[in-house]
Parts: structure tokens; sequence; C-alpha cells
């Protein structure tokens, strides 16, 4: 089990250029999973709003006392339930912290964590939210972040393939947002999965390993139950 201590860390997320128009699919409901589908949609471009960028943009903070700064941080930990953001439980590829990065071998800061899913594989919101940026972000790639807690709180989906909603788009736990991909600086697809709190000192990034292996767990059991349920609906029907 890893430790449920909170480790944050400030990271600058550089503004996007503007993209050509990125295509809306409306994916299909994966087995039995309660996913929402997403009503049609066109292509469109989503531009991000300046004053969005500029918020949630800002310069690395490292205080001395890291701990001590992290006892002030409201606690993302596995208390509070979140959706697993796959249709199947995926490895940890990489964790938060500190870390050589994969592409260009400076040690940096690793934000979020990254669980190693197939290209395509649909990207569900784990927790409801207002579309706050849906584009292109740098070494994010494509990417969707979603707004909750009046605001004071971002959940962060980065290197998909393809992006379902629109900023300003009001979202549900459970719905499909996007498929895996592996845009931005990636060596091969995966879901970069971010959480950041709003503070005093500006946005921050927060682990969110504990929540993420807590619906993990909850996502195995209930596919273990529902083996089982089939397995004994197939011997009720069948009869020695």
């Amino acid at each position: 089990m890893r430790s449920s201590s909170t480790v944050s860390q400030r990271i600058p997320i550089r503004v996007p250029r503007p993209q050509q128009a990125i295509s809306i699919q409306v994916p299909r409901a994966i087995g039995s999973l309660p996913i929402q589908q997403r009503p049609p949609a066109t292509d469109l471009t989503a531009p991000i709003a300046s004053d969005a960028v500029s918020e949630y943009s800002g310069q690395v903070v490292n205080p001395k006392n890291l701990q001590a700064f992290n006892r002030n941080l409201p606690r993302l930990n596995s208390t509070s339930q979140i959706v697993y953001p796959l249709p199947e439980p995926v490895p940890v590829t990489s964790r938060f912290g500190w870390r050589r990065h994969p592409v260009t071998g400076v040690r940096r800061f690793h934000a979020g964590v990254d669980l190693g899913a197939g290209q395509g594989t649909p990207v569900i919101a784990s927790r409801g939210g207002k579309v706050k940026i849906a584009d292109r972000m740098g070494g994010y790639g494509l990417a969707i972040v979603l707004q909750q807690s009046n605001g004071s709180q971002d959940t962060l989906y980065a290197h998909l393939s393809q992006i379902f909603v629109r900023p300003g788009e009001t979202i549900q736990p459970g719905a499909i947002i996007g498929r895996v991909g592996s845009t931005g600086l990636s060596t091969g697809p995966h879901l970069h999965y971010e959480a950041r709190r709003k503070t005093n000192s500006g946005w921050v990034a927060v682990d969110p390993g504990g929540q993420l292996e807590a619906a993990r767990a909850r996502l195995v059991q209930a596919r273990r139950i529902e083996v089982q349920s089939s397995a004994n609906r197939g011997s009720h029907s069948n009869p020695i």
C-alpha cells in the first residue's frame, strides 16, 4: 500500500497555440458499465479562454519545508470516491513525484499519475464538472480539464487521441469524454491523470494515487461480482 500522505507541487502549463478543428465523435457504452453517452456533435474548434489559461499557469513552487506546506492543503485521498477513469483496470506506469522524463531525459516533477491504457481506450470522467479546457496543451497534447468544487478543484486528462466535449459543457461522472492517445510529450499511448487544488499560493498539483487505487479496487470487485453472477445464471439455466 502506498502512503496516504499528500505530496504537492505547482507545475506551469503552457498556453496552447490555435489548433485545427477537433473531431467530435459519439462513443458506445462499454459492456455493463454505467457510462453515459454523449449527445451528437459536429466538428468544432475548441478555443481556450485566455483568462482560464493564465489562471491555471504559474511558476514552479519549491517550498523549503514541503511537509509543512502539505499540511495546509486540503487532503485528496481514497475517502473521497471517484469513478475509475478507464473501462478496465490497468497498471500504473508512472507515479506522482520526481522522475527523469522519458522523452527529454531531464529530471522533473511528474504532477499526475500515468495509466497504461491502449490507444483509443475510452476515457471516463472520474468526477462531474464543467469543461474548463478541451484542446492541445503543449506537452500534455490533447487534454481536457474539468472544473469541480465551485472552481477550486480541477481534474486533467492528457495525451488524448480524441476529445468528445466542449468548453463550458457540464459533464456527469461516468461520461465518456475522450479516448486514450499519445499526443504531446509521450513515448506511447497512456492516460495522464492529474488533480489540482486552488490555494492561496495558486494552483497546486495533488497526488491522486490513493483515490485511483481505491477506484480501481472497486472496479475489480464489480467485475468479479459480474462474472460470478453470470456464472450463477448459467448454472441455473443448464441444470445437470
